[in-house]
């Protein structure tokens, strides 16, 4: 998700410079071809200024706090972060935008936390301050999203024409068959 940002901030954005804050290791081919530099240090970072968007993730910008500061934050996936990590990388700007979907996969965490802390940063604002649900499922088919628009959504949410006839290609048959029908997308199975 930041690399789609992070190309499309260097596709069609004013930033002058677009970074991604990483030790290597995955290619990054599609990045270096659109003029998306990486780089592990700060120092490589240069001085804020104007026109520079970087990629990171909550554990690099706790790192980098006080070290950096920029206009904004953006936190991808805001609904799997939890609170005190969203706290040490807003500390970086004095805005932030959070997307994400508290009804999904919550934060993973080592420890139990009874508490609070337990909750993203999405769940804990979500409640306190005006939010935009995005109505719309790129992923999701029309069986699927009947689901998950009926018990999370308040029945708001709709697949996109392209999403909602998608099927499974499957050959007939098998010992699994009533599982993977492809006009059933949404089956328990005990």
């Amino acid at each position: 998700a930041v690399d789609q940002v992070l190309l499309r901030a260097a596709q069609r954005s004013g930033a002058k410079r677009v970074v991604k804050f990483d030790r290597g290791g995955a290619d990054a081919a599609e990045l270096a071809a659109a003029g998306v530099r990486r780089t592990g240090g700060t120092e490589r970072l240069g001085a804020g200024g104007e026109g520079i968007a970087v990629g990171l993730t909550t554990h690099a910008a706790c790192k980098i706090a006080g070290k950096l500061s920029f206009d904004r934050v953006v936190f991808d996936e805001a609904g799997q972060i939890p609170l005190p990590h969203a706290i040490g990388a807003m500390r970086l700007a004095p805005r932030w935008l959070f997307v994400g979907d508290h009804a999904q996969l919550p934060p993973v965490t080592a420890g139990v936390h009874a508490d609070a802390h337990a909750l993203s940063v999405f769940e804990h604002l979500v409640g306190r301050y005006p939010s935009t649900m995005l109505e719309t499922t790129y992923r999701m088919n029309d069986g699927v999203c009947a689901f998950a628009s009926r018990r999370f959504y308040g029945g708001k949410l709709r697949p996109s024409p392209e999403a909602a006839s998608r099927r499974l290609a499957l050959k007939p048959g098998g010992r699994s068959r009533a599982v993977f029908d492809p006009e059933t997308p949404s089956v328990l199975v005990e």
